[in-house]
């Protein structure tokens, strides 16, 4: 079976530890451009949407709201319950964007953070309506690569390019959201640029997180271990390779 035919609830069962360990973190700015800006209500119940292993969960968590956390693949949701264990207001349930198991009218966000792309998108949009509490926020979020920034990242999209499987859930994503949240009072939309910098370990660890590249046994697996190895010991500065991404912020209060 290829990447592109797994189950979307599937598809990070094999890959949940690099994903805990090396996917980017979303950081505190972006809950406080919520407030800021779109007028969350610091004491808003948060109910995170393929939640995954919780990074999105954590900088509302770090802020003292209450989290419940909906994630449909076990071993995702089992490393957020790991990782997020001493947070009080932190809970975790299975559960799909297209059937959420709650009350209507009971939270004050409803949060989708580099998931969005594998709901289907009008029954989603219709759970997330009726959960929502009026001049509740509907939020989507991603934390993706920089992939017009310095020739290291352009090298690195060249390799994902080449050895990724197609993935119609990854195509024409901006659009979708934009169609996702369209709403009589506006869409809104915020970026966060920043630069981590990488040892050879986290680099090899967060490709491998991503579901559409080969794991080990798999087709393309070793060559494309061998190309990344030799871009990173082309850019490597003291061990270390830049690393550019972008967060993306949208918000809408749902009609």
């Amino acid at each position: 079976m290829s990447a592109a035919d797994i189950d979307n609830t599937r598809r990070f069962t094999d890959r949940a530890d690099y994903y805990a360990a090396f996917r980017p973190t979303y950081p505190d700015t972006v809950v406080d451009h919520l407030y800021r800006e779109a007028g969350l209500d610091p004491s808003a119940f948060v109910v995170d949407v393929g939640s995954g292993t919780g990074r999105s969960s954590e900088p509302f968590l770090r802020r003292g709201h209450t989290v419940l956390a909906i994630e449909p693949n076990a071993a995702m949701r089992q490393a957020a319950e790991r990782a997020l264990r001493g947070y009080e207001r932190f809970h975790s349930i299975a559960g799909r964007a297209e059937h959420l198991p709650l009350a209507g009218a009971c939270a004050g966000a409803v949060v989708s953070a580099s998931a969005f792309h594998w709901f289907s998108a009008a029954e989603a949009r219709a759970e997330f309506t009726r959960i929502l509490r009026p001049e509740g926020l509907a939020i989507v979020m991603g934390n993706g690569r920089q992939k017009e920034a310095p020739p290291f990242m352009r090298a690195y999209d060249a390799v994902i390019h080449a050895y990724s499987a197609d993935t119609p859930a990854h195509e024409n994503r901006e659009e979708r959201v934009q169609a996702f949240l369209a709403s009589s009072t506006g869409i809104f939309n915020h970026t966060v640029e920043y630069r981590e910098w990488l040892d050879l370990r986290e680099f090899l660890g967060r490709t491998l997180s991503y579901s559409v590249m080969p794991l080990a046994g798999t087709e393309g697996h070793d060559e494309m271990m061998r190309e990344l190895e030799r871009i990173f010991a082309a850019a490597a500065v003291d061990g270390r390779v830049p690393y550019d991404g972008r967060i993306t912020l949208h918000w809408a209060r749902l009609d």
